[in-house]
């Protein structure tokens, strides 16, 4: 969590601080971290961020 003030645009780092809030139970949490790459300028990042975001809302992703 502390790293994510260093180098708040580290896509790795925001995907992965959702995935400890989901770790932790806290849906709301990682899906607020996992928006916040829906506006990367990597495409694959922003898929990801996508695919994260329907998994914990228990929908299919869009293809």
């Amino acid at each position: 969590m502390c790293a994510s003030g260093i180098d708040s645009s580290d896509g790795t780092l925001i995907c992965n601080t959702g995935c400890l809030y989901l770790r932790w139970g806290d849906k709301e949490s990682a899906r607020t971290w996992w928006r916040r790459l829906l506006d990367s300028s990597d495409e694959a990042e922003r898929r990801r961020a996508e695919e994260l975001l329907c998994e914990v809302d228990g929908k299919a992703a869009v293809q």
